[in-house]
């Protein structure tokens, strides 16, 4: 098995991987939340494999030069396999119940904040700025 692996594994692979090991181990992935009154923007996608959600701020920094630095930074990530029932949506339905998840997943943390939605939903967005929203959509 060993020697199998020896013949696969090449030098790229290991500066790939060493390359990954550095990146994730000389700064930090995750970040502390900070509760400063900006609002944390929630991620989403749903689809048959699943749903995931993301739970990210922008976060703001000066360089040595006294330039203001924008950027989205993770502070969370969630993901879990649809059951068969969920399997039956349509699609922009499972757009909702990822939406549903990330917030249902996140709501300790963001409860009483202000969010933002991210999707790339079309559907989801018009239902969403409808005034005459459905009971199911609006719950």
């Amino acid at each position: 098995m060993g020697e199998y692996l020896h013949t696969i594994w090449t030098q790229e692979h290991t500066n790939t991987f060493l390359d990954l090991k550095t990146a994730i181990t000389s700064r930090p992935v995750l970040q502390a939340l900070r509760y400063d009154g900006s609002h944390f923007i929630i991620t989403s996608d749903g689809c048959l494999e699943g749903f995931t959600a993301v739970l990210s701020k922008r976060l703001k920094t000066q360089t040595p030069a006294g330039k203001c630095v924008e950027w989205m930074h993770p502070l969370g990530f969630a993901l879990k396999q649809i059951s068969s029932m969920e399997r039956k949506y349509k699609s922009y339905l499972l757009e909702f119940a990822a939406l549903k998840f990330g917030l249902d997943k996140f709501s300790s943390i963001i409860w009483g904040f202000p969010i933002k939605i991210e999707t790339d939903c079309s559907a989801m967005k018009d239902t969403l700025l409808n005034s005459n929203m459905n009971v199911a959509h609006a719950r």
